[in-house]
């Protein structure tokens, strides 16, 4: 069956929305704006979409606009808080992330060396597949009485919930031997190929990717200068 090229066009856009709103959101860091931009791609089959003929795909492109106009009305009290926040001052700490992140992705050791490199080498002792623990990546850093172990593991989204924790948990066990951390809080989080996909902090675990779960490692630096005025 032949769709018509008014449905192409929709699907086209309602793609280019999703994409564009994952985009946002990796590069902007707001939910507000990445919302807003699936929301408008999703409202605009209403401009050229022939609603007055008689079409079988009439309901669903309603469906379309209609959720495109629920994301909308979501995404202002998100995106006023983050226009707030610009306005207010820039908040450094997706910064401080994103740097940590960009030194994981190229070094095998990142951070501090030494910690990194023991932690890998338990990991490893620890897993079946040595060869796979030897595509792993290993950074860390202190920050006060806080430590961040971040973990580049190319094929994460394979793990399975539970092997994403029983990872973490070694990383928390090793750790707890190791005096001179005993009194830290310690921040985990395991990237995938692009995305973190599980962290452990002092309030929480995930083992699955959301929207939020990179912002549950900023506590990390938050004895680091939080805000730039602009």
């Amino acid at each position: 069956m032949r769709l018509p090229f008014s449905i192409i066009l929709v699907i086209i856009l309602i793609i280019m929305g999703i994409c564009l709103g994952v985009f946002a959101y990796l590069m902007l860091d707001s939910i507000g704006v990445a919302l807003l931009a699936v929301g408008f791609f999703c409202v605009l089959p209403i401009f050229f979409f022939p609603f007055k003929e008689e079409n079988r795909y009439k309901v669903l492109v309603y469906s379309f606009v209609g959720i495109g106009f629920i994301l909308i009305v979501i995404a202002l009290p998100f995106t006023y808080r983050d226009w707030d926040s610009k306005i207010s001052g820039r908040d450094l700490r997706p910064s401080y992330l994103s740097r940590d992140l960009h030194i994981l992705n190229k070094s095998t050791y990142g951070g501090m060396p030494e910690l990194s490199k023991a932690i890998h080498n338990d990991i490893k002792a620890k897993m079946e597949d040595k060869e796979e623990a030897l595509k792993y990546h290993l950074f860390t850093r202190t920050n006060e009485t806080n430590l961040l172990v971040l973990i580049k593991i190319p094929e994460l989204k394979k793990y399975d919930g539970e092997t994403r924790e029983s990872l973490m948990e070694w990383v928390e066990d090793f750790i707890e031997q190791k005096t001179e951390f005993s009194n830290f809080a310690l921040y985990i989080g395991l990237q995938g190929e692009f995305l973190i996909g599980a962290i452990s902090t002092p309030e929480k675990k995930e083992v699955e990717y959301s929207f939020q779960i990179n912002m549950d490692l900023y506590p990390f630096y938050s004895s680091l200068p939080i805000f730039k005025r602009k």
